[in-house]
This record gives structure tokens, sequence and C-alpha cells, in this order.
């Protein structure tokens, strides 16, 4: 026996909050993507934030394994700092992208994805 076919209430009941979601998702990345470039450009990027983690991908990058340099203290490697094994990954794809902006947009992208998950336990 064949159950029934879902009706068209039943199937809008999932693709509306969906779509909504997907929307808002576009929405924030664009939107905070364009906000932090704003800032970046502005010269409002701290050196010992964007600066040490945009050396330390770049090296890893070019084989240098998170090496950065940093006046303040001895370390010359980010993994004294933190471990982050997600710079390996991010790496790669800044082979593609090889600039600061592209790990602004990353970071916009990746929070805005977090609603997807999100939407998924709330079902």
């Amino acid at each position: 026996m064949k159950s029934p076919a879902p009706s068209h209430h039943q199937s809008n009941r999932f693709t509306l909050p969906l779509a909504l979601l997907v929307l808002a998702v576009l929405l924030y990345a664009g939107y905070f993507s364009y906000l932090t470039l704003l800032r970046y450009h502005a010269f409002e990027a701290r050196a010992l934030d964007m600066g040490n983690l945009n050396q330390a991908i770049w090296n890893t990058a070019h084989g240098n394994w998170f090496r950065l340099t940093n006046q303040e203290a001895d370390l010359t490697n980010r993994l004294g700092y933190h471990v982050e094994p997600i710079l390996l990954p991010i790496a790669l794809l800044y082979q593609l992208f090889p600039a600061p902006e592209f790990l602004l947009v990353l970071q916009a992208v990746v929070v805005a994805l977090g609603a997807l998950p999100l939407f998924a336990l709330a079902r």
C-alpha cells in the first residue's frame, strides 16, 4: 500500500521557511562581507588579529606551515598560540584567492552558514 502523496500545503510548509532561510543567509553573508571589506579598506583591521592570521595562512599556503612574525613574543609558529587545524584547508583555498579580503568574506559566509544547522535542529 502506498502512502499518500504530500499535499501542496505540506510541501509549502517546508519550502517557504527554507527559501526564507536561504535568502537570509545570502543577505547576511553579502551585507557583512561588504561591511568588513569597508572596514578593512578604511585601515580599521587590527594587525595583531588580521595581519597575524593572514601571514600564518599565507606562509602555510607557501610551505612554511603556520609561520608568523610577532614582535611581542618569541613564538614564530601560530600553533604556539592556538591549535587551528582548520587553517590547512583555508590555506588551500587561499592559494586560489590570495588576499586578506578572502579571509574576511570567508568569515562572513561561514558565520551565515551557521544558520543551516540551527534551522535543522529547530525542525
